[in-house]
């Protein structure tokens, strides 16, 4: 019992930007079922009904036959709402998570293998990720280190472009 209260994240909400607009996609797909079924009942009834009636009679007619069923699916949706936050963080939890041992990483920290929990989606991301960490890990570790041995050539072409850029920009102002 214990290991599985350990396995649990401590926060479901993770990622401010991705799991909103989820969020958000899954209520406007919702309402937008909703009104397309009202629309589609309306059309029904309104064609069905051999006598000419208000709008509003119709909307009566449709309130009194599902409003018990809108009722229900409105009480629900706190439910769906906290299912769809679960879920996304099921991949958002593993991908903030994998971010920030990518930073620890850039930074130079001591960065431990990454582990995600069961359940979570894209666990060969973790297993590629610590095959990385081992490779460069043990790079650092020989005695013949060397930043050029872990980093990719272009690494060094790319740092001495953007030294030479303020030259450049300097050079094209003038020429203005």
């Amino acid at each position: 019992m214990s290991q599985k209260k350990h396995n649990r994240r401590k926060r479901y909400f993770v990622d401010s930007e991705v799991q909103p607009a989820l969020m958000r996609q899954c209520a406007i797909h919702w309402g937008l079922f909703g009104l397309a079924a009202f629309i589609l009942l309306f059309l029904t009834q309104w064609l069905v009904t051999p006598e000419k009636h208000s709008f509003a009679w119709h909307v009566t007619g449709l309130w009194t036959r599902y409003g018990m069923i809108l009722m229900i699916l409105l009480a629900l949706m706190p439910v769906f709402v906290f299912d769809m936050l679960k879920l996304t963080n099921r991949f958002c939890g593993p991908l903030v998570q994998l971010r920030r041992a990518m930073r620890a990483l850039a930074r130079g920290e001591d960065v431990k293998p990454v582990r995600f929990r069961k359940g979570d989606y894209w666990t060969e991301l973790a297993d590629e990720f610590n095959a990385m960490l081992k490779q460069i890990q043990q790079q650092q570790s020989s005695p013949s280190h060397r930043l050029e041995d872990v980093l990719p050539p272009e690494c060094g072409q790319d740092q001495a472009d953007e030294n030479s850029q303020p030259e450049e920009k300097e050079l094209a102002a003038a020429d203005h």
